[in-house]
């Protein structure tokens, strides 16, 4: 197949989840079909191709992005829209796409997340698969519910604006992807019959190995991108009301916080001698191995965490809210601890610290879940099939109505 990728950036530097899953999933479509890129320049890469990224696209296009009052006028003049689609919804790739299209040498385009959604539910023709990934209209909805009043009321409106636009794409696309069940299901109660599949994220199970052992002694590790509000909400509810009943169990215990764009409100953490901020790291393995336990305090959110993928591939022991490990097909005790209260998570995080062996068991069986079921080898070629299926119905002459 000729297929043609739309994305808000491109996965020059996958250091976030959703450029770690374009590249992956694209790397796997590359080896059988040919792929055109077209994403936004300056977002939040280079226009020029990384490393990372070499040899997936056959051809790859960038769309000058908005200036900063070009922005604010798109979301003034789409006030039904979701402000991350109001701003993507530009004149520019609605003519790049027409360009593309009228040639009818693509078979399918992939629209990566709602942000470019808007872009193919004119699409005639042609296959269109939108890969949400996450639903997120809940993420608003949970997000809300941790946020003073000013800030609520916006989130409850674009939570609104968005499960609208959600509805919307399920109607106009041929298939719709997410990246666990339980956001699948939610995005079905919205319309039933659409066609609506699961595919979930994954880790690279060859880049991610198990180090067995407890290298780094009592160390505690929450990684991720600081600039996300689940994390950053996260590492300060870790470090505020559980890391002080860790300390009271286990006295030698220090916590790392690892992850690009720390805020302020993060970085002061490290004015306390017992905890380490990084801010931005290369490579997250040697963090991962120096660490005794990783947690996962999420308490809002939506569809499923690499970095738990990540740190299950590396052998690691991980104790994680319930929310932290929704969506993936995990056993509570087997493959790692779940717990929702600072008590019960403290206790779990403590005793894992003075328990090496348990730990090294929880991880055990961690790597070989995602072995399994979360390789991306695995989770590309379920990807693969979903989109031949979807793209085998046929379509005639593509072009936008």
């Amino acid at each position: 197949m000729r297929i043609l990728v739309l994305s808000d950036a491109a996965p020059d530097r996958p250091d976030q989840g959703d450029k770690i899953r374009l590249l992956h999933l694209t790397r796997r479509l590359a080896q059988e079909h040919r792929l055109t890129l077209v994403s936004f320049a300056g977002v939040s890469e280079p226009a020029g191709e990384g490393e990372a990224a070499a040899g997936v696209f056959q051809e790859r296009i960038t769309v000058p992005p908005l200036s900063s009052f070009g922005k604010i006028c798109r979301v003034l003049l789409n006030p039904g829209l979701p402000a991350a689609v109001a701003l993507r919804r530009t004149g520019r790739v609605r003519r790049l796409l027409k360009e593309l299209l009228a040639g009818g040498d693509y078979d399918l385009v992939l629209a990566c997340q709602l942000k470019m959604g808007a872009h193919v539910l004119g699409l005639k023709g042609i296959t269109r698969v939108v890969d949400l990934t996450d639903a997120l209209s809940l993420y608003y909805g949970r997000m809300a519910g941790y946020l003073p009043a000013p800030l609520k009321a916006f989130y409850r409106l674009e939570q609104f604006k968005t499960a609208r636009f959600e509805r919307r794409v399920l109607t106009g696309v041929d298939l719709c992807l997410l990246a666990s069940e339980a956001d699948a299901a939610y995005m079905r109660q919205f319309v039933p019959e659409a066609r609506v599949a699961v595919v979930p994220n994954g880790v690279d199970t060859s880049f991610f190995t198990s180090r067995q052992g407890q290298e780094g002694g009592f160390k505690v590790l929450f990684t991720g991108n600081m600039a996300y509000p689940p994390n950053e909400d996260g590492a300060l509810f870790f470090y505020r009301e559980i890391f002080p009943l860790v300390l009271r169990q286990c006295p030698e215990a220090r916590l790392v916080i690892a992850g690009k764009n720390p805020p302020s409100s993060i970085r002061a953490l490290a004015e306390n001698g017992r905890v380490e901020v990084t801010g931005y790291v290369p490579d997250l393995r040697p963090y991962l191995a120096g660490a005794a336990v990783v947690v996962s305090p999420v308490r809002f959110g939506a569809g499923t965490r690499l970095k738990l993928l990540e740190a299950f591939a590396a052998g690691k022991a991980v104790v994680s809210s319930t929310l932290g490990c929704e969506g993936l097909d995990v056993v509570p005790g087997r493959h790692l601890e779940v717990a929702d209260g600072p008590a019960e998570m403290s206790a779990k995080a403590a005793a894992l610290l003075r328990d090496p062996a348990r730990a090294v068991e929880l991880g055990r069986r961690a790597r070989e879940l995602v072995e399994e079921k979360y390789d991306w080898r695995v989770v590309g070629e379920r990807l693969e099939r979903l989109l031949m299926q979807a793209n085998s119905r046929g379509k005639g002459q593509a072009g936008i109505s």
